[in-house]
């Protein structure tokens, strides 16, 4: 049986809401659920809008902060470039040429720079520490032969900010540049360092404000260490070995000849001869030309056998090619810098911390107790495409090789070595030239190891 529905009644009808109870109660209980008749209320109005308070008055905006500042707050002539001798002016262009090329150039020109501007010597590091406070600061400064130079952290145990390399030179908007005080170095190091939080601007409110509080700590850390971060030396103390303009010439100068040169290597050499060359094979496939016959095939043949005889044939009435004179062996060059991290052996990376780093030696004999290595590290050698060379000079008699004391040895970790095994050769003297002729034979044995 279908019950209909109850006609729908007014919210506010009291005697039709009274009717239908009173209904309801004079049924007989069945236990069936009764239907009750729909509520009718209206539809609310919508709320008038709230005025808008304060809207004629000019927008109010706070002041920038300190690190939101341009990084140059002071309106001054631009210093003149540095006067560089050849040598020096050779070597900075080779810097910046090398970085505009591809890995292997960059890499090599990287490692010479950095043996030649360091003239032996080694940053000094200075590590700032004050009672009752976690944090800390690194300085690490060197004199080169243009200028000083320095590298300025401070660090939590959950942030980092640094800024410089001791061994390289900053730049700008003005160039390649280095500083002629130790303390212009260190307080632009510093400077750039603590404005690099305006980096993250644009990331949300919490990481913004925690980083900007991180950075009023590294002020306030600095100042007490007397180091003011919050602005930029002089620009008069500035050493520019390299404008911009000479600098983006240069860069432009070496990707055109990477280009020129990747050009070259992808032309495919035309001897004439349809079929021979990447065209010629391509118009056979498509079906554009007819293979060679077999008559072209014979007389090319026949014209290589007669270049071959005429190559074989003795001149006559002609005097003997002097043979080549040996070239002196090349001078040792010699760095302490083991290079980025990205570029390193995956054997030499070392996890001191929080952080990976490229270890210095990235590999030597240990004592099982003794952090120090056995041996002196003597430097990497530069100029060593297929593996980084270490050399050392023995402090103990025995070993693995069981000289003497005072014996120097070379340790060669191949690049494309995925095992990463170190490989070790003995100097046979005292001169350059032992050096390199222990490193030749090193490598012919690994290459030995890889044919067999």
């Amino acid at each position: 049986m279908t019950v209909a529905p109850r006609p729908a009644i007014k919210h506010d009808d009291l005697a039709a809401q009274r009717a239908i109870v009173e209904e309801i109660r004079a049924l007989p209980f069945t236990g069936a659920r009764a239907i009750l008749p729909r509520i009718r209320r209206p539809r609310q109005a919508r709320p008038a809008p709230l005025p808008l308070l304060f809207a004629s008055l000019p927008e109010q905006r706070r002041p920038p902060r300190p690190w939101e500042q341009p990084l140059a707050t002071e309106a001054a002539l631009s210093p003149t470039p540095w006067a560089l001798t050849p040598e020096e002016l050779a070597e900075v262009e080779a810097l910046v040429i090398g970085r505009y090329k591809g890995d292997a150039d960059t890499r090599t020109s990287c490692m010479r720079w950095d043996a030649w501007i360091a003239d032996g010597r080694s940053p000094t590091s200075e590590i700032l520490q004050l009672p009752g406070v976690i944090a800390s600061g690194h300085i690490d400064v060197l004199e080169t032969r243009l200028g000083w130079a320095a590298k300025v952290s401070y660090a939590t145990t959950k942030k980092c900010l640094a800024h410089g390399r001791p061994i390289r030179p900053d730049f700008d908007e003005e160039g390649l540049f280095f500083w002629e005080t130790r303390e212009a170095a260190v307080q632009y190091a510093a400077y750039r360092a603590w404005s690099s939080v305006q980096d993250y601007q644009e990331r949300p409110d919490r990481v913004r404000r925690a980083w900007a509080r991180f950075a009023s700590e590294m002020q306030e850390f600095l100042a007490r260490c007397g180091i003011d971060a919050t602005r930029p030396p002089a620009p008069g103390l500035k050493r520019i070995v390299m404008p911009r303009e000479r600098e983006r010439e240069l860069g432009r100068l070496a990707e055109a000849e990477k280009a020129a040169a990747k050009a070259a290597a992808r032309v495919e050499p035309d001897d004439g001869v349809p079929g021979e060359t990447r065209l010629g094979r391509h118009l056979i496939r498509i079906g554009a030309i007819e293979p060679p016959s077999p008559l072209a095939l014979k007389r090319r043949r026949l014209k290589e056998e007669r270049a071959a005889a005429a190559r074989a044939a003795p001149i006559e009435d002609e005097e003997p090619v002097p043979a080549p004179a040996v070239e002196p062996a090349p001078g040792l060059a010699l760095t302490m810098d083991m290079g980025r991290l990205s570029k390193a052996h995956w054997s030499d990376r070392t996890d001191p911390a929080d952080r990976f780093e490229v270890a210095c030696p990235p590999f030597h004999l240990h004592d099982k107790d003794a952090v120090d290595p056995v041996d002196e590290f003597l430097g990497q050698v530069v100029g060593i495409e297929p593996a980084r060379t270490l050399l050392f000079r023995r402090r103990v008699t025995g070993g693995i090789f069981g000289r003497e004391v005072g014996t120097r040895y070379v340790l060669l970790r191949f690049w494309d070595d995925k095992q990463g095994q170190v490989w070790h050769q003995a100097v046979e003297g005292e001169d350059d030239r032992a050096v390199h002729q222990a490193i030749e034979t090193t490598v012919a044995r690994y290459w030995g190891s890889m044919a067999a």
